[in-house]
């Protein structure tokens, strides 16, 4: 994992993958679980566009109920917000790529509000990629990688709000 190596490489893995060009990307990786928040990120992500902060939101992680991390309650829960309107053009779930890294050099901010982790590594993917990084604050494994505003941002663990405003403050001010 390494972060672009110039703006034309950024703009040749987003064309690829299928992503605008010029709309910040937002990205979450994880197992669709309460543990890792994605319902979250949606909250976050609309309300971020209501307060004028437009990005592109891409969800990456399963939503396979097989898998036992997976609720499938939750699963249900971010299809229904992902058929608001705001949702149909501007957010995209990949259920299975062999191209993670790609989705992370195409990305403008990575955000993980999970309620508990152990080693994140789509946090560490994330931050070798070169990307800010929303997350939250969890004594012992986030909070080890991320020192707050220096090499990105830890927020209270469930703070929806939290998390909108440093989405926005990020993408308004990259």
């Amino acid at each position: 994992f390494r972060p672009p190596r110039s703006p034309q490489e950024k703009a040749t893995v987003r064309a690829r993958l299928g992503l605008p060009r010029d709309v910040p990307v937002v990205l979450f990786v994880g197992f669709f679980s309460k543990d890792k928040g994605p319902h979250r990120v949606i909250e976050a992500w609309l309300q971020a566009r209501e307060r004028g902060a437009h990005s592109f939101l891409v969800l990456v992680g399963s939503t396979d109920t097989r898998y036992v991390e997976i609720d499938g309650a939750l699963v249900t829960g971010v299809r229904q917000l992902m058929a608001n309107p705001l949702c149909r053009d501007d957010v995209r779930l990949v259920e299975h790529t062999l191209e993670m890294e790609a989705y992370y050099q195409a990305a403008d901010l990575f955000v993980l509000p999970s309620l508990r982790e152990g080693c994140p590594l789509s946090l560490l993917e994330a931050m070798a990629t070169g990307l800010p990084c929303v997350v939250s604050r969890l004594p012992g494994a986030t909070d080890v990688l991320i020192e707050h505003d220096v090499n990105g941002v830890l927020i209270p663990i469930g703070d929806v709000e939290a998390l909108t405003r440093n989405i926005v403050a990020l993408i308004q001010e990259p």
